[in-house]
């Protein structure tokens, strides 16, 4: 479904964001859904992402990577390694650790301003649940001296 006017995804997109905000992830993830149905170059890979995130929130683990892979499919600069991220967690949430590092690590690298320090946190976290406490501790330090304000 592609948008009517150029601001449509955009707008749908708000609306979304507000709705889950207030707590009506029923009619976020329409609008999100409507949003990325759009195609539109920049508000659909952010809806996309945006919907993973929600239904992560739920649980609905194969549905938040449906979402997460159409907006790692639109290789959008900011929204792609940013779905990473959250695929990361979708993945250690399945019961593959080893995949969801391997993905925190390659967003790392990627060194995307808001994408990489929210990777590394993520890293860490998975590091230290793995028992892997010195390396832990080293990416926690990294992620300090980022200075990133998240």
């Amino acid at each position: 479904m592609a948008a009517r006017e150029p601001d449509t995804a955009r707008r749908w997109f708000e609306k979304a964001e507000r709705h889950w905000g207030e707590g009506d992830g029923v009619r976020a993830e329409r609008l999100y859904r409507r949003c990325v149905g759009s195609r539109d170059a920049e508000w659909a890979p952010r809806a996309a992402q945006r919907l993973g995130e929600l239904l992560l929130e739920r649980g609905d683990l194969a549905g938040a990577d449906a979402a997460l892979d159409a907006a790692v499919g639109h290789g959008h600069p900011v929204w792609t390694p940013v779905a990473l991220v959250t695929r990361g967690v979708v993945l250690d949430r399945r019961g593959d650790p080893d995949a969801a590092e391997r993905l925190y690590r390659e967003v790392v690298e990627g060194n995307h301003p808001d994408a990489a320090p929210t990777a590394r946190f993520n890293l860490g976290e998975l590091l230290v649940r793995r028992g892997r406490h010195d390396e832990a501790a080293a990416v926690f330090r990294e992620t300090i001296a980022e200075g990133h304000p998240d």
